[in-house]
């Protein structure tokens, strides 16, 4: 290895560590501003007595927004024939109410985290129900989402496996990825604003709009459906790692398309990105 090129090499190690320092500072303010920062001091302590279940409904026509905020605890959101939330060893200060035509979902999730936690929040939605604004504030565990219909969505994950089987999105949505695998599949998008983690995610939807997909530390999978390059447009910013489109490597920023009605920008991070369409 001649000097200029053990130069370079330096130069691209550096740059990855300054990078990965960046996005690695940027997750834990996220999951602090999720979890609160006395959960770091108060885990160990915490004595909150543990509800084994708690059922609640509430009447379709009260509900236009929903709002979730959780701690510790896996979280499943699934289509019902009722507004239905159910809340298994949940916390005690577990609280599920409707207030300003806003359903309001929040548990702290604290007790028993490092003696195998076993809460689960279930959120029942009628199948053709449309939220007007959907803010989900995940902290840690898993998320199984499925069939969630909304104008805008507005979701923040902490760290665990998020699995999403079928999100519309009409007219915006903004997901910050933690820490962990996310995966979203068969949905639809528009104007989506992606800034994914640590660890590995796949997006599987059709995008409409305009869309930012900001690539973090791990494997990127994004399969596009429906895009076609007489009407869309794909930029990609090639970043530390294999850049892939349609199984072929490329170096350097590309541009895919000449469309303009759908534009998807990827800026890549750390790691392997495959683009397919």
């Amino acid at each position: 290895m001649t000097t200029v090129q053990k130069v370079i090499k330096g130069l691209a190690i550096a740059l990855a560590v300054f990078i990965i320092f960046n996005i690695v500072s940027a997750i834990a303010s996220v999951f602090f501003a999720i979890t609160g920062i006395n959960w770091a001091l108060d885990t160990f302590t915490s004595n909150e007595e543990v509800i084994s279940s708690v059922e609640n409904t509430f009447d379709i026509e009260e509900i236009k927004n929903i709002k979730i905020k959780s701690g510790i605890e896996k979280i499943e959101i699934i289509p019902g024939n009722e507004f239905k939330v159910i809340g298994e060893n949940v916390p005690e200060s577990f609280s599920c109410n409707v207030e300003n035509e806003t359903l309001n979902i929040t548990s702290s999730g604290k007790a028993k985290f490092f003696w195998g936690n076993d809460s689960i929040i279930k959120v029942y939605i009628p199948k053709e129900f449309v939220f007007e604004n959907a803010n989900l504030s995940l902290g840690v565990g898993e998320t199984n989402i499925e069939n969630l219909l909304v104008e805008y969505l507005d979701l923040t994950c902490g760290a665990g496996e998020i699995d999403i089987k079928y999100i519309e999105a009409r007219k915006g949505a903004k997901i910050n990825c933690g820490v962990g695998e996310f995966t979203i599949k068969d949905s639809k998008l528009n104007n989506l604003e992606f800034n994914a983690g640590v660890g590995e995610n796949e997006i599987s939807s059709v995008l409409s709009g305009k869309c930012t997909l900001k690539q973090g530390v791990g494997e990127s999978n994004i399969i596009l459906k429906d895009f076609d390059e007489e009407n869309g447009k794909i930029n990609t910013k090639k970043g530390i790692g294999e850049l892939r489109v349609n199984g072929k490597e490329y170096s350097g920023n590309q541009t895919f398309g000449i469309g303009e009605d759908v534009i998807v920008d990827v800026f890549g991070g750390v790691g392997e990105v495959r683009i397919k369409y």
